[in-house]
């Protein structure tokens, strides 16, 4: 069933935030993910590629520390265990200064809201690419 993409609107909620904040998040995310998931379809167990943007109205907090609560809500529902998950793009973006061509439906749809969120696409882990 791979690859699924979904959007969560709002401000992504850092690890480092009260564990009441950080599992509030994790349950949106969580509810976005069941959404694109077969409710018939079990967890995958294969690798995983995991690509994540965030894209803000005025201010961010650090891309490192909103990914980890995002990861983790993918467990049990797209993939089995965050463990199964090889490789991860993020990037944050001002909405602002994102010009939006060739994007799928889904992030176009978001980009046209007023307010802050994730796209998360999740598809089979590739061999890995080649930096020059």
């Amino acid at each position: 069933m791979l690859p699924v993409e979904f959007v969560v609107l709002g401000t992504p909620i850092s690890q480092q935030a009260r564990t009441a904040s950080v599992k509030l998040w994790q349950e949106r995310i969580r509810l976005a993910a069941m959404a694109v998931w077969p409710e018939a379809e079990v967890p995958s167990s294969q690798r995983v590629s995991v690509r994540i943007g965030y894209f803000y109205l005025e201010s961010a907090p650090d891309l490192d520390n909103i990914l980890k609560p995002i990861l983790d809500a993918l467990k049990g529902i797209i993939v089995v265990d965050d463990e199964l998950i090889d490789d991860i793009v993020a990037s944050k973006r001002p909405k602002a200064n994102f010009r939006a061509v060739n994007v799928s439906p889904i992030l176009a749809g978001a980009l046209g809201g007023n307010s802050d969120f994730i796209h998360v696409i999740v598809d089979i882990s590739r061999d890995i690419e080649v930096l020059k």
